[in-house]
């Protein structure tokens, strides 16, 4: 049995290896250097931890779903693609980014 699997993370190819099966998803992204991604209730109430991961519809087209990282075991990435706030970057804010900006939003809105 092997210790180590690949997710693909913002379109790259990662090779994850010797971690806990009880890590996150979420202490694993910001021990890497995403630090989008934010521990608010560490409960999945308040959406401070949420990333994207692409499946499939009933009708077999990719589409993306917003999961809480703080409550999901890492394993459960192996072979996924995971998209957090980072993958959003090409060079300039992503219009999301700039909206929220615009008017003083926050991540999460849990208070």
């Amino acid at each position: 049995m092997s210790d180590s699997f690949f997710l693909r993370l913002n379109g790259e190819r990662v090779r994850v290896e010797g971690v806990s099966p009880n890590l996150t998803l979420l202490d694993w992204l910001r021990t890497n250097g995403r630090t989008g991604s934010k521990e608010g209730c560490a409960e999945g109430d308040c959406g401070a931890c949420s990333v994207a991961i692409l499946e499939n519809d009933a009708t077999g087209k990719p589409v993306f779903r917003s999961i809480n990282s703080c409550l999901t075991p890492l394993i459960l990435m192996a072979d996924r693609e995971v998209a957090t706030v980072e993958g959003l970057e090409n060079g300039c804010p992503h219009p999301v980014q700039e909206a929220m900006t615009a008017h003083q939003g926050s991540q999460c809105g849990y208070c």
